[in-house]
């Protein structure tokens, strides 16, 4: 099926990733050395290197990144320490396990890894759209900012896959992150209407334990009593970390019916350095990745996303949504920081389109909605 170069020291450590991955179909290549690993990774291409970090496995990493861009690299290490994944994790590793590892553990990882790997050589790479109605079904994926372009580009394919799975979303307020959501779910070909969303940092531990763990460890009432559903889980930065480390199991049972979703206010990353979250658990739902950019990263779709809301916000009637923008309001909202983002915009706009009644909206009106 594919080829996968394992690099470690130890022959028995080989001999066990083959023994793991060869009766699944896939080609095994071993090498012991750093310089027999570089050879081997130019010359065969491998779908998958599982490095070892201690057999210089970070500078193997980066060489390997820099040859090949977004390469499907493994970090696998016999400690347990928080800098190493994270660090694994900012260099471009797709995974981080610590060894002696089960059997089960090693298998998913090197899965996880070839599905993500070909879903994307399915996408359709690039934009095929310019913004347009057409091309944006909503305000949050409006733009021709490159991480706009990919966002919804990923975005299609996760609908047109049908995609069952974890997918992770996390960004700022405002970024329309829950819309986002709602849209996938509503397009999903399987789709049968079953929504199911929870705030988790509104419930208690023995309630969240209850609704996702159960008294069996094998899934609670959300995920049991919701087959092909599409469950949402917000704030998932707030989950205790004991819930964490059981949902990391829970969750695989039911990765091939359900579309569990995860949202997160915060950099899941800084709740990793600060132990707030469980980096086992990041790498698993982290595989597919929605990273909705801040508006103040994107000044450059500011006119067609004022003009965007105009004409699509139900709140204005025919003759305010002719009212355009001065040339000194469109520079007034571009040194503004946007702390909330397009929902901070859409409110910024309606009223100030309110206010015009058709006619131009000037920078005096922007600043008045802006509070400054």
């Amino acid at each position: 099926m594919a080829l996968v170069l394992v690099v470690d020291r130890e022959a028995k450590v080989q001999d066990a990733f083959r023994f793991i991955l060869e009766p699944l179909g896939h080609e095994v290549l071993t090498v012991a050395r750093p310089d027999e690993a570089l050879q081997s990774f130019e010359e065969r291409a491998p779908a998958v290197t599982v490095l070892e970090q201690e057999n210089q496995g970070f500078a193997l990493l980066e060489r390997m990144q820099r040859q090949r861009q977004d390469a499907p690299i493994l970090l696998t290490s016999a400690r347990s320490r928080k800098e190493d994944a994270l660090r694994a994790l900012r260099g471009g590793a797709c995974d981080f396990l610590v060894k002696p590892m089960r059997s089960a553990e090693f298998a998913q990882a090197v899965a996880r890894i070839l599905e993500r790997q070909e879903k994307d050589a399915r996408s359709t790479q690039g934009a095929t759209g310019d913004g347009a109605d057409g091309d944006a079904p909503l305000l949050g994926l409006y733009g021709e900012n490159p991480s706009v372009v990919a966002m919804r580009e990923q975005i299609r394919e996760l609908v047109a896959d049908d995609y069952h799975g974890f997918l992770l979303i996390q960004g700022e307020s405002g970024t329309y992150k829950r819309e986002i959501v709602f849209y996938l779910h509503e397009q999903r070909p399987t789709s049968k209407g079953d929504f199911i969303q929870m705030d988790c940092s509104l419930e208690d531990p023995d309630a969240l334990r209850e609704l996702l763990i159960g008294p069996d460890a094998k899934g609670g009432s959300l995920l049991k009593n919701h087959p092909s559903a599409t469950l949402l889980l917000e704030k998932v930065e707030s989950l205790p970390t004991d819930i964490q480390d059981e949902l990391d199991e829970v969750i695989d049972l039911f990765k091939e019916q359900m579309l569990i979703i995860f949202l997160a206010d915060h950099d899941l990353e800084m709740a990793m350095a600060e132990d707030r979250f469980q980096i086992s658990l990041y790498f698993k739902i982290s595989q597919h990745l929605i990273d909705p950019p801040r508006l103040r990263e994107r000044l450059e779709d500011l006119p067609g996303l004022c003009n965007y809301i105009l004409q699509h916000s139900p709140e204005l009637s025919d003759e305010q949504r002719g009212s355009s923008f001065t040339p000194e309001a469109l520079q007034q909202m571009e040194q503004y920081r946007w702390p909330g983002n397009l929902v901070e915009l859409e409110s910024v706009v309606v009223l100030a389109a309110l206010e015009a009644e058709g006619a131009a909206i000037t920078d005096d009106m922007i600043r008045r909605h802006l509070g400054m």
